[in-house]
């Protein structure tokens, strides 16, 4: 099987999403998963432009994962409620255990900010600080 290019990806996902505007039932499973494969590489092909032009923001973790942060000599332990980006940067709101609420940057985690709290003791014990 030869492999397609991109117009040829685009046309054929275009003519299959017609038949199935029609409820044409004709298209075989085969064109099924062909469909499906082009769609994925059109998706790969929209985020590697997005990325190029500097459109794409890897997220160091996910809207309610737990995380771990340097407070006043302590671990705080707490939950990523959202992000949000200004034409700066990346912040998180964190909600910690207790209630108190914070954000940070992006540029914190690894440093103040951490998955884990192994890691966030070890931080704070190589500062000197024991948690």
């Amino acid at each position: 099987m030869r492999m397609l290019s991109c117009s040829e990806c685009m046309e054929l996902v275009d003519r299959f999403k017609k038949s199935c505007e029609k409820n044409d039932l004709s298209e075989s499973p085969y064109n099924l998963i062909v469909f499906l494969e082009c769609e994925e590489l059109l998706k790969d092909k929209q985020l590697m432009k997005a990325d190029r032009e500097g459109r794409c923001v890897v997220l160091p973790c996910k809207v309610g994962d737990t995380v771990y942060a340097h407070c006043f000599g302590y671990v705080d332990e707490g939950v990523i409620e959202s992000f949000s980006i200004n034409q700066y940067r990346l912040a998180a709101r964190f909600v910690a255990t207790d209630g108190a609420e914070g954000s940070f940057f992006k540029e914190d985690f690894g440093k103040t900010v951490f998955l884990t709290r192994e890691e966030a003791e070890a931080a704070l014990a190589k500062e000197g600080v024991k948690p």
